[in-house]
């Protein structure tokens, strides 16, 4: 389990369950579609996110 603890922390980097989402599409398990009230993740936010899947292993 230590090995997605660092994927854990950043899946809740932004205060919505967007970064989730995209780490879900970024895994082919979902689309890129939103609706509001959420909106898309920051730059900042697929970048840490990003980085955490690689480090997990997922991509």
């Amino acid at each position: 389990h230590l090995k997605l603890l660092g994927l854990h922390k950043q899946l809740f980097c932004e205060p919505s369950p967007v970064p989730a989402k995209w780490a879900l599409s970024r895994l082919g398990r979902c689309g890129e579609a939103l609706r509001l009230p959420i909106t898309p993740i920051t730059a900042a936010g697929q970048a840490s996110v990003g980085q955490a899947l690689i480090e997990a292993g997922l991509l």
